[in-house]
This record gives structure tokens, sequence and C-alpha cells, in this order.
């Protein structure tokens, strides 16, 4: 069993660079790169937990072994892990969706990045209600990205 969450990652972040921001007042030199090499082996960590934790399509035992050095394929798992039991693993949509991030970027521009995320996802998406939020009534913007294609995200 795993229990994550992406907030353990911004914990472990901020006790790290606190304990960079201590070291690093009072090192110089070689022993501050050392220091910064240090803080940055730590973020690729952390990224490479978060990775682990959130990934669907890779098999996790690959992801496992990868890390002790071992080349392990998710042919070899024989449905171990949770994500090659479901069948996910190996089987992810590959999709070009640049148009749909520029327009959500776009909606961030028009109405404000101040915005909450469910918001500005029914904007996105095209929501026919009017959305209520910091007092004030948004009505969808028009932008070129068709709804089939912002629905398509939901699926």
């Amino acid at each position: 069993i795993l229990y994550y969450s992406y907030s353990d990652k911004l914990v472990h972040d901020k006790m790290a660079q606190d304990d960079f921001d201590k070291k690093s007042a009072t090192l110089f030199g070689p022993h501050l790169e050392e220091a910064r090499l240090q803080r940055e082996n730590v973020r690729n960590n952390l990224n490479k937990m978060v990775e682990y934790c959130e990934t669907q399509f890779t098999c996790r035992r690959q992801l496992q072994l990868h890390y002790f050095g071992e080349n392990f394929g998710p042919d070899k798992c024989g449905k171990t892990c949770d994500n090659c039991w479901s069948g996910r693993s190996g089987n992810g949509e590959k999709r070009d969706v640049s148009d749909l991030a520029r327009a959500f970027v776009e909606i961030v521009q028009v109405v404000g990045g101040d915005k909450p995320i469910s918001a500005l996802t029914k904007i996105f998406r095209g929501s026919a209600e009017k959305v209520t939020c910091c007092s004030s009534l948004l009505p969808p913007p028009d932008l070129s990205v068709s709804l089939r294609q912002r629905s398509a995200l939901s699926t």
C-alpha cells in the first residue's frame, strides 16, 4: 500500500530548501557548489518519487528496479503491479493537445489567474452556466477551440 499526497512532495521540498538556505549562509566556494549539487539531487529524487506515485501507464516494478540499476521490462512483471494488473501499463495514448493548452492559457489571461480551477475548467469546457467567481459573473469567452475538442479532455 502506498500512501501519497502531492503535498508530501511540497513539504519535503520546502524542508530541503530551508536546509540549503541555512547551509549556504555559511558556505562559500566549492563547499557552496557541493551544497547546490546536493539540493539538486534532492529535487531530482523528489521528482522521481512523484513520477513513481502518479504514473498510471508505466509498470511500477520496472520503475523500482530501474532505480536500482536493473533492466526490467513490463512483460516480466506478470501483472503483479497495479498498473499492469489493470491493463493500463503501456497503454497510454499520445495526442497533441497544444491547441487546448493555448486555449486554457488564454482563458487564464482573459479571466484572471486568481480564479478557482473549477471555474476555469467550466469556462474551458464551454459550460452554458455563468460561473460565479470572486463576486462577478463570468460568461464563457469565445475561443477558437471547439467544444468537441475541449470535451475530449474529460474522456
